[in-house]
């Protein structure tokens, strides 16, 4: 396995930036939806203060595990692929791991060409956040 390719230089940075962004949006979009409802409801500098710090506590816990699993998940099976095609394998199986949703579900047994899209549209896991399900190789005799 060659870990030194472009194509992952090329992952690890547009994945990186896919996630800040999609974080960034999520905390902003909840910041804004929180603060104008203590607003509505009239709530002062300690109100809104609150609010803030409730955001930020829920970022420590379950939102931190969230992103980290999501983003391991993402690698893991990146890394997976780049070493199916390194080794010629050109078929892969979507195999789905709890937590299960609707999409994955869709993709569940699924074979397709390395690259081709699953019924859910995209070409590996993860399909969203909490996403654990993985890609395993198809080798045909």
């Amino acid at each position: 396995f060659n870990g030194d390719t472009e194509a992952i230089a090329d992952f690890i940075k547009s994945r990186a930036e896919f996630a800040i962004n999609g974080i960034n949006n999520t905390t902003k979009e909840t910041l804004l939806s929180s603060l104008s409802e203590g607003l509505d409801a009239g709530e002062g500098i300690d109100g809104l203060a609150e609010r803030v710090a409730s955001i930020f506590d829920e970022a420590v816990g379950f939102r931190s595990e969230r992103i980290a699993r999501t983003e391991v998940s993402a690698a893991s099976n990146f890394g997976a692929v780049e070493a199916y095609e390194q080794a010629g394998i050109e078929k892969m199986e979507w195999l789905v791991v709890a937590p299960q949703d609707e999409d994955c579900l869709s993709n569940a047994g699924e074979v397709r060409e390395i690259g081709e899209d699953f019924p859910s549209g995209d070409n590996q896991p993860p399909v969203h956040p909490n996403c654990i399900c993985s890609v395993i190789p198809v080798v045909e005799e």
